[in-house]
């Protein structure tokens, strides 16, 4: 699964700059335009548009959401290909006259503001539901999210991560309405399984997210038994809003400052206000005070809140896997009760064994008992499903560290920066396994050096 993205029409100063942008969804080559937004003249090249109604439902969508700001525009189309503009299906005359009945309409439409959140959380949420269905191995977030906003070849990605599908898609969003289109594409063979467009109401959104899950499944041949269904269509709350406040929380808790976790508290105590038996989002609330505890606020401050907050989930929905993962960090960290802990995250990964997060927490909890191999499976699980993970890099390396196993410890640190270069908790942890052990000329001049990024 590939993250998708929205585009919000108000940071694009000029119309190159919009199409310049919004060309690869359009499959077109970029445009060429003169002037700003209210230009008198735009050329459209559609060389490359295929021969699908979808596309030309995906064209037209867009070039809505364009059509207040052109409203006087001379739009002139012009097709490098005779076949594309008289062609069987029609397509040229189809595009032209689907533009021409848009901006002679003079629809208004805009896009919604930092919608961002819209195509991480829809993303994410797929990905939770698939990682559910025990015949799938489904990349977790921090993997696929490696990729976002990258133009790439589903097939190169495909490879990289030992997977035989990628999903990819695009969404926009404007004027209360979401238009999703994806696509799963085979990485062997490089074409398309499955691929559909949807054109709905924002409130629509739970819905749309069953659907595309359902015919992922469908298409990739797993046998739909009532327990699967039940998976694909569970809902953790139906009120949409409530939703939409827990993807934004999620949102901005995943970017790790101050000011976005503590952005991403409110949006959780939001979506609770909508639906007080929202468990999901009682267990993000959790998870955002302990986040807080660990950087910016002391513990006895944040945690006593993350604790309150990972119970009531337990008791809203005990059979929620995140429930019980939020209550083992807490269990370990706060109540210091280990046996509780282990408890919890065998709870959790029972109820969820594709979840990469609660392998990788149980894997921590592990390490930090001293049951080194018991931790390094479990490292190794949370790592085939989320290969990509800086932190579950480091804790692999951490492990194999203190397992005395130095040469591999260096190695899977080293790979680990190289991931992400300007990482500092990933230099951090290099600086220590070169410098700690005593191994003669394993250990660098100065290990103090890795802690120079950390420092900008």
């Amino acid at each position: 699964v590939l993250p998708g993205a929205v585009e919000s029409l108000g940071r694009w100063s000029s119309s190159a700059d919009l199409f310049a942008r919004l060309a690869p969804d359009l499959a077109v080559v970029p445009v060429v335009v003169s002037g700003v937004i209210s230009a008198r003249a735009l050329r459209i090249p559609l060389t490359r548009l295929r021969r699908s109604r979808r596309d030309r439902e995906w064209l037209a969508a867009t070039l809505q959401m364009l059509i207040p700001a052109l409203r006087d525009v001379d739009v002139k189309v012009e097709f490098g290909n005779p076949i594309y503009a008289a062609g069987a299906n029609g397509i040229g005359q189809a595009v032209l006259e689907e533009t021409r009945r848009l901006i002679e309409n003079g629809l208004d439409a805009s896009a919604e503001p930092n919608a961002e959140y819209l195509a991480d959380g829809i993303t994410e949420s797929i990905i939770n539901t698939l990682s559910q269905l025990s015949h799938l191995r489904v990349m977790a977030r921090s993997t696929v999210f490696h990729y976002k906003g990258l133009e790439v070849d589903p097939q190169v990605v495909g490879r990289a991560l030992g997977v035989s599908a990628v999903l990819v898609g695009r969404i926009l969003s404007y004027d209360e309405r979401l238009i999703i289109r994806a696509e799963l594409v085979d990485v062997k063979g490089g074409w398309a399984v499955w691929g559909a467009q949807f054109n709905r109401k924002s409130s629509d959104i739970l819905e749309v997210q069953e659907e595309i899950a359902w015919e992922i499944a469908y298409n990739l041949r797993i046998k739909l038994t009532s327990h699967v269904q039940e998976l694909l269509t569970k809902r953790y709350t139906e009120h949409t809003e409530a939703y939409r406040l827990y993807l934004r929380g999620r949102f901005f808790w995943n970017k790790y400052t101050r000011e976005a976790v503590e952005k991403g508290i409110e949006y959780f105590q939001q979506a609770i206000e909508h639906d007080p038996n929202y468990a999901l989002a009682y267990a993000g609330l959790a998870d955002a005070y302990h986040r807080l505890s660990n950087l910016y606020l002391p513990p006895s401050e944040a945690l006593p809140k993350a604790r309150a907050a990972a119970v009531k989930a337990v008791e809203l929905d005990d059979l929620l896997a995140e429930a019980h993962a939020s209550f083992g960090l807490l269990k370990m960290y706060y109540d210091h009760d280990w046996e509780g802990t282990e408890r919890e995250y065998k709870r959790a990964i029972e109820l969820h064994p594709g979840n990469a997060m609660s392998h990788k927490r149980y894997g921590e909890y592990l390490m930090y008992n001293r049951r080194f191999d018991e931790a390094l499976e479990e490292h190794k699980l949370s790592l085939k499903l989320d290969p990509l993970s800086l932190q579950g890099n480091i804790n692999l390396g951490t492990t194999l560290f203190l397992m005395r196993e130095y040469e591999q410890s260096i190695r899977q640190i080293k790979k680990t920066v190289e991931l992400d270069p300007g990482n500092c908790p990933a230099h951090m942890a290099l600086g220590q396994v070169t410098v700690t052990p005593q191994i003669g000329g394993l250990v660098p001049p100065d290990g103090r050096r890795y802690a120079t990024p950390c420092q900008l």
